[in-house]
């Protein structure tokens, strides 16, 4: 598990390749396509919106040193990762700010300013991206110490399960926002793997739907028809999931992304050996 996590901080800092769109009609953006429609919770908000993991409290059968020491830990930082780019954040409102009351005679013409905004977008491009790849490098730090709890009262009660899941709920959002859709991608399906409270959350199917959707068109792009059928499977039944619990099964939205997706097709026959040799087994 130690050197999946150092994997995952490794390919953290590498950009991946961005997939041309041959097919914008199926695209998950426009099949559920709905403004009014706001993510929920700490989904729904930027890493310096996010509020700090307080003190950690473990009932008296919990309470072996290592164990609260290691939850400690990653906690601070869990909380450091949000520092950062909160600090990322304030530094680039801040430049804008003094750029805004800054004055600038020596632009006599339009393309003069119109490149000096360029250069500022770029760079708070840049600090923004900075500030990502190390908030990403404290939810690793902190995903590594929770990994070293062995403690099986501790593993199984709420207060890791929840800190886990809001590490793996930023490191997601830093990623997508990275375009680093693989790793995204492995994240949620461990995230919604953590309980049915976390199953049941509409946006994780609905990002977990983007990542397979990046990889359908990636397979597409390399004429991997069979491993493209795969993925576009996947992402219709996250689509699916993610408008029943978003939606409601009864409701317009429901029946018109259904009608939108169409049938999902049935496993490639390669899945049904594998299935099948498992229950042999």
């Amino acid at each position: 598990m130690r050197q999946i996590v150092f994997s995952i901080l490794l390919l953290s800092i590498i950009s991946p390749y961005i997939y041309s769109d041959t097919k914008s009609d199926d695209k998950v953006e426009l099949i559920i396509s709905d403004p009014k429609k706001k993510p929920e919770g700490s989904w729904g908000k930027e890493a310096d919106e996010v509020e700090a993991f307080q003190d950690i409290k473990i009932i008296d059968d919990l309470s072996e040193e290592n164990t609260i020491a290691r939850m400690e830990e990653a906690k601070n930082h869990f909380n450091t990762s949000l520092a950062i780019y909160k600090a990322s954040e304030k530094l680039i409102k801040d430049r804008r700010e003094a750029a805004l009351k800054e004055s600038k005679p020596q632009d006599k013409y339009d393309w003069q300013k119109k490149t000096r905004e360029i250069d500022q977008d770029r760079e708070s491009k840049r600090i923004s991206l900075e500030g990502r790849k190390n908030s990403v490098m404290e939810l690793v730090k902190g995903m590594v110490a929770l990994d070293k709890i062995e403690n099986p009262s501790a593993v199984t009660s709420q207060v890791y399960i929840d800190l886990k899941a809001s590490i793996y709920r930023e490191y997601t959002k830093h990623q997508l926002r990275m375009k680093n859709y693989n790793q995204a991608m492995d994240m949620i399906e461990q995230y919604i793997s953590l309980g049915d409270t976390y199953k049941k959350e509409s946006e994780p199917h609905k990002l977990l739907a983007v990542c397979y959707e990046f990889n359908e068109r990636q397979a597409s792009k390399y004429k991997k028809d069979s491993i493209a059928r795969k993925f576009k499977r996947k992402k219709n039944q996250e689509l699916l999931l993610y408008s029943e619990l978003a939606y409601g099964k009864d409701s317009a939205q429901y029946k018109k992304i259904q009608k939108r997706i169409g049938p999902i097709d049935g496993p490639d026959e390669e899945e049904l050996i594998k299935e099948s040799e498992a229950r042999e087994n």
